[in-house]
């Protein structure tokens, strides 16, 4: 992808692939020429798409392997962390030092994943792709979109406790579905999560 050559200045979100979904989630999130970071278990599959990676996250131990194996990659940067440790404290440390306005990361939408990157959302706009939806990460409290009727949702708390308003919605099968053709509201005074589909 020439246009991955571009100079790169935090203005469009990064990517961080912690796990290889597939390159057909990747490749739209590639077409402004993101900074890429991979975590080493989705090393091997993000290789073969062919793509330009910008850093690699790996445990010390495996820095010195892994600079054979991206050779062709250079100048990609290894950040290590210790053995145990996320990957994905690393990157979203690495891109707030960066001065990244957001990151998009492809990989489980796991309670884990969710919870790491919740002590970050109020420093940049996180999204995070799985197989089947794209969670956004609201901080401001208040989501508005204008959706189809019977547009499907998913709302994630960041607390249990947590009151949670929305217009325009309608609980349907463990979701949620937009009652008519126009704008719906969901407001919070925490942190929460909305998930759309991205097929």
């Amino acid at each position: 992808m020439s246009s991955h050559h571009f100079v790169k200045e935090g203005q469009e979100p990064a990517l961080f692939i912690l796990e290889p979904l597939s390159f057909q989630l990747a490749g739209p999130l590639l077409e402004w020429a993101p900074l890429v970071l991979v975590s080493d278990n989705a090393l091997a599959e993000v290789l073969h798409w062919g793509i330009k990676i910008d850093v690699v996250l790996a445990e010390e131990s495996r820095v010195e392997m892994l600079k054979q194996r991206l050779f062709e990659q250079v100048p990609a940067k290894l950040l290590s962390h210790q053995p145990g440790e996320s990957p994905i404290m690393s990157a979203l440390y690495f891109l707030i030092n960066c001065k990244q306005a957001g990151v998009n990361i492809i990989g489980p939408s796991s309670n884990d994943v969710f919870r790491q990157v919740e002590r970050f959302m109020h420093q940049f706009q996180v999204n995070l792709f799985d197989e089947k939806l794209k969670w956004s990460a609201i901080s401001s409290g208040n989501f508005e979109k204008w959706l189809t009727a019977q547009t499907c949702l998913q709302i994630r708390k960041s607390l249990g406790s947590q009151s949670i308003q929305f217009q325009g919605l309608m609980e349907k099968e463990g979701g949620f579905e937009s009652t008519t053709n126009g704008i719906i509201n969901i407001r919070s005074d925490q942190l929460f999560w909305v998930a759309e589909s991205h097929s």
